[in-house]
């Protein structure tokens, strides 16, 4: 019996730390997805927007968002947003997981 006990216990912290290695690679992907699409955003397509001047193929801007583009990165950034919040609560709920376990097993 002691050993089923042992057994079960080993498979669940494996799947504990299976858990915790998805939320964080999960963590570090939507990290570098708000990087790239922060960068993009930020970014203006050519030097002559940047400068003030406008050309006749960039968009019309107003402080630092172009108005009518750019419509995709700010979705990305909010898919990145969402997608690190959710690996978050992830990562929460194994903690809470570990803590019940050692309360349970203590």
């Amino acid at each position: 019996m002691g050993q089923c006990v042992i057994f079960g216990f080993s498979r669940f912290a494996a799947r504990l730390i299976d858990a915790l290695t998805t939320a964080r690679n999960g963590m570090l992907s939507a990290s570098a997805k708000l990087g790239a699409a922060a960068q993009a955003i930020a970014t203006p397509e050519d030097a002559a927007g940047a400068q003030g001047t406008q050309s006749s193929t960039s968009a019309p801007r107003i402080g630092y968002l172009p108005l009518p583009g750019d419509i995709e990165g700010m979705t990305s950034m909010m898919e990145a947003e969402m997608a690190f919040k959710a690996n978050a609560a992830v990562l929460k709920t194994a903690a809470d997981m570990i803590t019940a376990l050692y309360k349970a097993i203590d």
